[in-house]
């Protein structure tokens, strides 16, 4: 993340990830965690690259989910202190979602995420470098045709 960080400073800009995690008391287990994404907000209106998720273990008590849930994002809410919006885009699984509708999140929308490798989609890339190569084979043949231009003597 430094060296994406990196490459938007280089025009002014800032791309960071935070992460907090969640423990049982008295024991080095993880039961929760957040990952605060900030970037500049853009025009995509998902403000996907600002958010944060929130992850819970699948085993965490139905009691105290709501406990560390409000721990997790007081803890993130740092990372949110110069957002341009006046919300945090929280994203969570169904586990957490009471827990945030009681501390007074709004919900928006299921969201659905998904990740793949290029060795894992070989013909899904190839299509899409064969698209992006045949635009960029017609932009180059049009901003290289001569343009007549008249000229008066």
């Amino acid at each position: 993340m430094a060296e994406v960080d990196q490459l938007y400073r280089e025009v002014g800009l800032r791309r960071t990830r935070h992460i907090w995690l969640a423990y049982r008391e008295y024991k080095d287990e993880p039961i929760g965690a957040v990952i605060a994404y900030r970037g500049p907000l853009g025009l995509n209106f998902s403000y996907i690259e600002n958010r944060c998720d929130l992850l819970l273990h699948p085993t965490l008590p139905e009691a105290d989910v709501e406990d560390v849930v409000a721990a997790l994002l007081r803890a993130s809410s740092s990372a949110y202190e110069d957002f341009e919006l006046d919300t945090i885009p929280v994203i969570a699984e169904e586990i957490g979602a009471p827990a945030l509708l009681q501390l007074g999140a709004e919900f928006v929308r299921h969201y659905c995420q998904g990740t793949w490798l290029q060795s894992g989609q070989l013909r899904f890339y190839r299509h899409i470098d064969g698209f992006y190569s045949r635009l960029l084979a017609r932009a180059e043949k049009h901003s290289m045709q001569p343009s007549l231009i008249g000229q008066g003597h």
